[in-house]
């Protein structure tokens, strides 16, 4: 598998020769990889926005495969944050792989869990826990005022995250 720069000057590396792990998907997670998509994972131009968020979910796999949480969740939630602006069926693929692939560490880190259940929502699924559920809600585009000039200004449609309480925990709230 060879990558491609395509931002600066044409520079290809090997990266199936060094592979640490294989993903749900069967594709390899290469070694060199931290050092090779960092500049890419952590650029901060608004017209490679969509092409940043695929490389930090590709960094913070590596991390994950590498054995180190803390990097792959400090990236995971700075690729997370881009999210909002781009529309990306790779991408939401890439989160869900990054998801399964934290699973077996979320029991034990509170920060990859908390990853976990945001990649979740983030990618459309939902999260049980004991005391009710997370899901991703859509809004509807709509039109509010803007209250210093009074001016009606149009808001677009939006996805949202959302949390609904199981009724055990209603029920033990409310004192019953």
């Amino acid at each position: 598998m060879a990558w491609r720069c395509a931002r600066s000057e044409p520079a290809e590396a090997n990266l199936g020769e060094h592979v640490v792990g294989a993903g749900p998907g069967g594709g390899a997670v290469p070694g060199q990889a931290p050092a090779l998509l960092a500049g890419r994972a952590l650029a901060d131009a608004d017209a490679y926005q969509r092409s940043a968020l695929r490389h930090g979910a590709w960094l913070s796999l590596a991390y994950t495969h590498a054995g180190n949480l803390d990097q792959a969740v400090a990236v995971g939630r700075r690729t997370l944050t881009r999210l909002a602006s781009v529309s990306s069926v790779r991408s939401i693929g890439l989160l869900r792989r990054l998801r399964h692939d934290l699973a077996p560490s979320a029991h034990r880190d509170p920060a990859v869990r908390e990853l976990a259940i945001v990649t979740t929502v983030a990618s459309g699924g939902t999260v049980e826990t004991g005391i009710g559920k997370f899901v991703p809600a859509d809004r509807k585009a709509t039109t509010a005022r803007n209250p210093q000039t009074g001016e009606t200004v149009p808001v677009s449609a939006k996805r949202v995250p959302a949390f609904r309480a199981a009724k055990a925990f209603k029920d033990a709230v409310a004192g019953v």
